[in-house]
């Protein structure tokens, strides 16, 4: 049993060695993935908004361009398949402290692709210089025609049908105007009961972000035609009524 422990303490130390090798002169090795960097999200749309994760040595980790999620640590666990990234989420007047874990999909020496279980993954690539990276980008947006407001046409009016603790549903309807303010209606199925709330939002990457008038924000993720309710970590609620949470675009808007 001694043997067997002193073994599995071999492997751990390899395994931290290896995360820790620093690049060849060449760059890096192709049988090592350096995590420390700049990990920026991999966007179809919205390009000009970066957002992503700085990995930096002694497990110390910080958010790039996400004001209500701050990244404070990160370590790979389960022999490289499991990130285990905490820090704090910021938004509805308060702050409270995360830790999530998440799936290793694939490495390589200039991409990275994270997932949880099979709700979904997001595709990172490797940026040396961030605001080199921000201006080149803005440049290309230029040059297509496009930019961080009609690179996606997602003003209008969505609506749906939420899970609800205490009634049948919650019909939701969720108004974004192009002067960077939204309307939302919560009607109550069966309770004769509605709440309304008014404020701006704010777009970052693939976001979309709403402050009501008590401050209080709320995620939800763009998708073509639709928006997708998130929960106060930014992440996709799962679970069987998982596509419940999914407001539709209404047609013509």
């Amino acid at each position: 049993m001694k043997r067997g422990f002193i073994g599995l303490m071999s492997v751990g130390l390899c395994l931290l060695s290896a995360c820790n090798n620093p690049k060849s002169s060449t760059g890096e090795d192709s049988n090592v993935f350096n995590w420390e960097g700049n990990w920026i999200e991999v966007m179809p749309v919205n390009k000009q908004y970066v957002q992503g994760i700085c990995f930096q040595s002694g497990g110390k980790a910080e958010s790039i361009g996400m004001a209500t999620l701050k990244y404070e640590s990160w370590k790979v666990w389960e022999g490289k398949q499991k990130l285990i990234l905490t820090g704090k989420s910021i938004g509805n007047g308060q702050t409270i402290e995360f830790s999530d874990t998440l799936d290793i999909i694939t490495t390589s020496p200039e991409h990275l692709t994270l997932g949880k279980g099979g709700q979904y993954r997001i595709d990172y690539q490797k940026v040396k210089d961030i605001e080199a990276y921000k201006k080149s980008v803005a440049q290309e947006a230029i040059s297509d025609g496009h930019n961080a407001e009609n690179a996606l046409d997602y003003e209008g009016t969505y609506t749906g049908t939420i899970p609800a603790a205490d009634c049948p549903g919650i019909d939701v309807t969720l108004i974004v105007r192009k002067d960077k303010t939204f309307h939302l209606t919560y009607d109550y199925l069966e309770r004769d009961s509605k709440f309304e709330s008014e404020g701006n939002y704010l777009v970052q990457g693939n976001y979309l972000i709403t402050i009501g008038e008590k401050n209080d924000s709320t995620y939800y993720k763009l998708e073509e035609n639709r928006i997708r309710l998130l929960d106060y970590q930014k992440q996709v609620i799962k679970g069987k009524l998982e596509e419940m949470y999914i407001l539709k675009k209404q047609q013509g808007e």
